[in-house]
């Protein structure tokens, strides 16, 4: 029987137009008694006003040591202000920005934003991509890519974030914003080259595509609004140093304001509106004379605006307009640090959509396997700040025992400390990389804390299942994935029910590098059939971009040797493939694995039994046949604790009474009719 762990009555969903939503929920997992939860929801202490989730859419294998290394790391994105910021600012007289885009009836502004954001941080940093993958000249970021893939559940069972995505009407062309673009960014997709794109002929995009991408995201900061001072100042530091930022607005055509020198806009009431549209800002002028805006929309009591990247052409003052600072409605104000792709080999993660949850749990943790040996490089977690404070973060990585009890449960090897400012995406480099072996079981543990290491409980995030007013948020999670404590008791997230859903898992990440000579060895091989394959199925391949980019990567002394950049130079090769029809993804449907299908091949039959006795004879013979945590689960049939023949014959009993047509529900329920017999 589950009971519930925390209070009832909790309050309804809120959804947050920060760096994921937020919702209240209460949750069932089993426990021994009716005891209740002091966990605090966001809703608590944010109103619903304040949380609206606004969519724009106008038209190593480790060290065996009992005191861990520790790091002690800082934000050097604090919410500070440089000695000296100008009076007047453009990005553009520094050639960080790219060209005005057309957005036309689409409700893309989103996606235009966002990426022309990252492009403009791209430039800023120095990161701009070789001239043959370029678009008219410039580093393009494929919109297409990121207003599709959100929207559309991965296909593939071997990832471990397959079933994640937001269900939207319209996809493709709907609505969205910064929160969305974070997520896909972080998780390694939504920054395709647009040179590099491949549409089918239905208009969908490969599945091949989806983590092809050139760049992704490092970190983000986020502002809700820039309530002082201080905060404008705080965006400044963010254009100076980084790059464009995006910006939500409310915009209405009546206050737009038009001459052949300025486009100005402000309107004095827009505070109730909410926002619909969604823009770039590319630099300021604090002498922007108030006599230049609409005396319908009102006036601004001070001079001052920012300069404003639109996504409409070039009709009207080249595609940019001035936005007063003091327009009411703007809001979510979100900075974008990117990075290479091939940073790092794999990011190693359950989630790949934003998070729509967030509790004052004592801790979190995700749980991976290292599926061949590699390095861990760097974690990445998210930072949600609802006050003015700052967030004190404390990660830990154990390396865990088989048959571990929780993710704790082992040894302690790396722990990082550390204070944030602002919300958003954090990813923090280990100076000493990790080497995991292969079937190395570890975990990451996250906790947040309010000011400092003996503040309060501050809010994780987890994703849940729900649905709201424009999206459908779903998720898919295994138990063994991720772990959360309340009260000083670790819960397995599987067996948990939100009020709204159920729930997944939490948004943190490992980055890791493959460090075996035959990864790369495999990485080239399959890069040079890539290849092969392009040469005999197009007959125009010399023209074609990926043949670019893929003959730029063999003379590339660095890239040629770069798991990911190989990685990803094939995946478009087939994605380009596929809309001309040579070659089809394989479609897997979306099915939760059954217990049982140690294979994961959506069947339970010999085949699983006779991997659950290679497993039994290994541990026999003192060998480890290598199994993900996910699949011990799916292989110990009756719950003993290990993977032996009385799974093999259960599983082989069960396969009979299928062929025989004496059962046809699931192994898990075939196992309590048994039971109740």
């Amino acid at each position: 029987m589950r009971k519930n762990i925390f209070k009832k009555g909790i309050s309804s969903i809120i959804c947050a137009a920060m760096l994921f939503q937020t919702a209240a929920i209460s949750a069932s997992a089993e426990n021994t008694e009716n005891e209740t939860s002091e966990l605090k929801n966001i809703s608590d202490d944010v109103s619903f006003k304040q949380m609206n989730f606004a969519l724009a859419n106008t038209s190593k294998g480790g060290e065996d040591t009992s005191e861990p290394e520790q790091e002690n790391f800082v934000d050097f994105q604090m919410n500070t202000s440089p000695s000296y910021i100008p009076s007047k600012y453009d990005l553009r007289d520094e050639n960080c920005v790219t060209s005005v885009k057309d957005q036309g009836e689409e409700g893309l502004c989103w996606a235009f934003s966002t990426l022309g954001s990252a492009e403009s941080n791209i430039l800023k940093q120095g990161l701009d991509c070789p001239d043959e993958w370029k678009t008219n000249g410039e580093v393009s970021l494929s919109v297409n890519h990121m207003a599709w893939f959100p929207f559309t559940s991965d296909s593939r069972r071997d990832e471990l974030s397959v079933g994640d995505y937001i269900e939207s009407e319209n996809k493709g062309l709907a609505g969205g914003n910064s929160s969305i673009a974070v997520a896909a960014l972080a998780s390694g997709t939504g920054a395709q080259l647009t040179a590099a794109e491949s549409q089918k002929s239905d208009g969908s995009y490969s599945e091949y595509e989806r983590y092809s991408s050139f760049y992704r995201l490092n970190s983000s900061q986020f502002l809700s609004k820039t309530a002082s001072g201080n905060d404008i100042n705080s965006v400044k530091q963010w254009i100076m140093e980084d790059g464009a930022v995006d910006v939500s607005f409310y915009y209405d055509p009546s206050f737009y304001t038009y001459n052949k020198e300025n486009t100005a806009y402000y309107h004095e009431k827009n505070i109730s509106n909410g926002t619909n549209h969604e823009v770039s800002i590319v630099g300021w002028d604090d002498d922007f004379d108030v006599s230049n805006f609409n005396s319908i929309g009102g006036t601004p009591e001070y001079n001052g605006a920012w300069l404003i990247k639109n996504s409409w052409g070039k009709n009207k003052n080249d595609g940019y307009i001035w936005v007063s600072y003091y327009e009411p409605s703007l809001s979510s104000f979100t900075q974008f640090i990117m990075e290479p792709s091939s940073t790092s080999d794999n990011i190693v993660q359950y989630d790949t959509s934003v998070c729509v949850n967030a509790y004052s749990f004592d801790s979190t943790a995700n749980v991976f396997t290292a599926d061949q040996q590699q390095s861990l490089k760097s974690i990445g977690f998210y930072i949600f700040n609802d006050l003015s404070t700052t967030i004190y973060a404390d990660a830990k990585i154990y390396l865990l025992k088989k048959g571990f009890e929780d993710p704790t449960d082992g040894t302690l090897v790396r722990e990082l400390k550390g204070t944030y400012t602002n919300t958003g995406y954090k990813q923090i480099p280990l100076s000493n990389h990790l080497l995991l072996e292969k079937g190395q079981i570890y975990s990451i543990v996250m906790s947040y804390k309010y000011g400092s290491a003996t503040g309060e409980k501050a809010y994780s995030p987890i994703e849940e299942n729900c649905e709201s007013q424009w999206y459908n948020f779903h998720y898919t999670s295994n138990s063994g994935e991720t772990f959360v404590i309340d009260k000083g008791k670790w819960i397995d997230s599987y067996g948990c029910e939100g009020k709204y859903g159920k729930l997944g898992n939490v948004p943190i990440k490992a980055y890791t590098d493959y460090t075996s000579e035959s990864a790369i060895s495999t990485a080239k091989s399959d890069f040079s059939n890539a290849i092969e394959k392009l040469i005999a199925s197009d007959s125009n391949y010399t023209s074609a971009s990926v043949y670019k980019q893929a003959t730029g990567i063999q003379t590339s002394k660095e890239n040629s040797s770069s798991i990911k950049m190989l990685e990803t130079a094939s995946l478009n090769i087939y994605s380009h493939l596929e809309s001309l029809g040579a070659v089809k993804y394989p479609e897997n449907a979306i099915k939760k694995i059954d217990l049982g299908d140690i294979n994961k091949d959506l069947a339970i039959n010999a085949s699983d039994a006779v991997i659950m006795l290679k497993v039994y004879a290994g541990s026999l013979a003192g060998n480890n046949y290598f199994l993900t945590y996910a699949e011990e689960k799916y292989g110990n049939i009756n719950s003993d604790g290990k993977i032996d023949s009385k799974d093999a014959v259960i599983a082989l009993q069960y396969y009979a009474n299928i062929l025989a047509g004496t059962t046809t529900v699931s192994l898990e329920q075939y196992m309590s009719e048994r039971q109740g017999k």
